[in-house]
């Protein structure tokens, strides 16, 4: 064999040595990625700030239960306890407050949801009124739908979203429904019923239109998400009552961050849980599960990522994460990271 033979070989040996090597690497990754999907989190929660404590001034809560950023600017907190709303700048800064108790127009009775649309206006979930308010951008009164009734009314309605059509989604809790609503408060229909088949509610308590316009509905004691299409047709539900990863208790706030991965806060679990659009578990924050780098946290449970009794949460334009915390009387904001 000449000298030129064997330095051919030789290369070709080298190529498939470091051919050899990139596989054993790759089979390597993919091994230890699908370790961190099937068990470890694969979302990181950094611990930014709190916004309020408890008490009955402006900028503290009695019993804080609905979050929504507004605008991308502006947070709207709905104070169960308290019978009103405030409003915060995303620093955490004190707007004004809106309501006081009673059954007028702009008086609420254990209101849980305050939300705004592309326009400003501002609906108000009082859920104690059995009713929804709608105000201007100012917080003036406009109108209210107001649908009273265990047959073909609200019985204590809980959350609202609003699809890319303007169509008002609401679940009522009672009527273990969601009440489906034009722009102009024209009753359109209902979807479900009392059950746990598919497309039956036990008690419906939060509501979210996904990046697809599908509806993801917080089924409270059947603890599941349940998911529908654009109109109104069951496609399918995840979750089952655990606490292990991808089981769910009491689930109540849904939020899509900005891959479109799912942030569910569970009432039951005291934590928060991520999935993918399809239900994957993806992993989980809180006392219940591990958390990220932000899971020490001191006995009050303040901040970090410890939870005493989680409901609605939120997501900005910039991946931040808004969880109230009713049992410390907060709204804790994380990144995500």
């Amino acid at each position: 064999m000449n000298d030129s033979f064997l330095a051919l070989m030789s290369k070709r040996v080298w190529i498939l040595c470091i051919f050899q090597l990139f596989v054993i690497v790759a089979n390597v990754a993919i091994a230890w990625s699908g370790e961190r999907e099937q068990g470890k989190p694969v979302v990181n929660l950094r611990f930014l700030a709190q916004i309020g404590s408890p008490g009955e001034q402006n900028g503290k809560f009695i019993g804080p239960f609905g979050v929504h950023v507004s605008l991308g600017q502006y947070l709207y907190i709905a104070d169960d306890l308290g019978h009103n709303f405030q409003i915060f700048d995303l620093y955490g800064n004190f707007i004004r407050r809106v309501g006081r108790r009673g059954a007028a127009n702009k008086e609420f009775a254990y209101l849980d949801s305050v939300i705004t649309d592309k326009n400003g206006l501002i609906y108000v979930v009082d859920t104690g009124n059995n009713r929804i308010q709608v105000l201007d951008a100012g917080g003036g009164f406009l109108r209210q739908i107001s649908r009273w009734g265990l047959v073909h009314g609200f019985h204590n309605p809980r959350d609202l979203s609003i699809d890319r059509q303007g169509r008002l989604f609401v679940a009522d809790w009672g009527n273990h429904a969601i009440q489906v609503f034009a722009p102009d408060g024209e009753f359109i229909g209902k979807i479900g019923g009392h059950g746990s088949g598919p497309g039956e509610f036990h008690n419906p308590i939060n509501l979210s239109h996904g990046p697809v316009d599908q509806l993801f509905v917080s089924d409270f004691k059947n603890h599941r998400i349940q998911v529908f299409d654009s109109r109104g047709v069951f496609m399918y539900f995840f979750g089952r009552k655990g606490d292990e990863i991808g089981e769910l208790k009491n689930p109540i706030g849904l939020a899509f961050d900005s891959r479109g991965r799912l942030f569910v806060s569970e009432y039951g679990n005291k934590r928060i849980q991520v999935f993918a659009v399809d239900g994957k578990p993806l992993g989980v924050f809180g006392e219940s599960g591990e958390s990220g780098e932000s899971g020490e946290s001191g006995e009050s449970g303040e901040g970090r990522g410890w939870f005493k009794a989680p409901c609605d949460l939120d997501i900005d334009k910039d991946d931040r994460l808004y969880v109230v915390d009713q049992g410390e009387h907060c709204i804790k904001i994380y990144q995500i990271e």
